[in-house]
Order: C-alpha cells, then structure tokens, then sequence
C-alpha cells in the first residue's frame, strides 16, 4: 500500500536487477506504480537483450547493462547506487553473484527471492527450473519462495519471508513453476514495501 515518508516529498528509491524476462520487475513496477514514498529508480541486467530493460523502457524507467568488467568491479555499482540515491535493490531474477565488497561498502538493503524454500534446494546453479525439478524429484509435498538479504554466497542471507504451498497432484516442474511464480509476484512486492517502511522510519 502506498505510504509517505515523514520528509515531505522524499521518495525511497529502489533499483531491481534481473537477468530474464523480468516478470518479477514488472510485478514490482506495479505495486509501486502509484506510491507516493517508492520509486522504481532504476533497472539493472547483466544480459543486454534480456526482458526486463524492455519492462523498463515502457514505464520510463531508467536502465542499465552491467558488463563484466563492471560486475568485477565493486566501485562501479557503488557510484551507480548513489548517483540514483538508491536505498534498496531488489534481485528480481538476477543469476550473477553480487561483488563481495560492493555488498560490504554499500550501506542499503538488498533483497533476493528464491522460488523454493531455502535451505532447501539453494546454491549455485539452482534457479529457475532447476530448482523446481529439483522438488519434484525429491518427492516433496510442499515448495514456496524464500526471501532473504543478500550476502557473498548464494542463497545464504538470513531469511527475511517465507510462504509455502502444497504442491498440486501430478504438478511437474513447469507446473509448479507457475504455481510459485504467483507466489513471487503476490509476496515480494509486499515484502520490499515493509522494508522501504523500516527505512522511512529512520527519517
């Protein structure tokens, strides 16, 4: 829901970062359309055709491409985060692993959503349909999201939110793919809400 932060006219902004479509981005966008305490700052992919800066460029929203020298370099994404003010980011689908020193100088919060719940099926190399023929395989009854702040490691930030879900009868991967895909889009948006209001608090 929209909220205002106690300095009159000041805006929390928010980058995302995505590798892919961007369907999460696009949720986000959204949620934040009509927000008068959020902005959607700014849009951050290492793929230059990816999806996601086509979200961006249809609701005008600035973005960039981060190439891999850019990526090894953790001064790079610092200035980038203050030259846009950013407070928040939010890895909307976003398969590079963040520099370990930009993580350590940049004073914002950093968000991650996962499509299982983790510890459960987390790591290197577990995303997208990976993870979800993964559960299958296990034979799992259930599966969810996982959101959670953003360290070194992949998947290892403390765990922030949490939703589960049974798993439909005779669901494969793509299908619960979909079924988690809601999920993600209903929960993360709400989710960054709450943490621009812990940082609106702080005013």
């Amino acid at each position: 829901m929209p909220f205002e932060t106690k300095e009159a006219g000041r805006k929390i902004n928010i980058a995302i970062m995505g590798s892919g479509s961007g369907s999460n981005a696009a949720a986000i966008i959204a949620y934040f359309k009509n927000n008068t305490g959020v902005k959607i700052a700014l849009v951050m992919s290492d793929q230059p055709n990816a999806g996601i800066l086509d979200i961006a460029s249809s609701n005008h929203i600035p973005s960039l491409v981060l190439h891999p020298e850019d990526r090894k370099n953790p001064t790079y994404l610092l200035d980038i985060c203050n030259q846009y003010h950013i407070e928040l980011i939010a890895l909307a689908g976003y398969l590079k692993k963040l520099n370990p020193t930009f993580l350590r100088l940049y004073t914002g919060i950093v968000l991650n959503i996962h499509p299982a719940l983790l510890p459960a099926f987390g790591g290197k190399g577990m995303y997208g349909i990976q993870v979800h023929e993964a559960v299958i395989s296990s034979g799992s009854k259930v599966s969810g999201i996982t959101i959670h702040y953003v360290n070194g490691e992949y998947d290892a930030g403390a765990i922030l939110f949490q939703k589960s879900e049974k798993i439909e009868v005779g669901c494969d991967a793509l299908g619960l793919s979909k079924q988690i895909l809601k999920l993600e889009h209903q929960y993360y948006p709400e989710i960054i809400a709450s943490e621009c209001k812990k940082i609106a608090s702080t005013d």
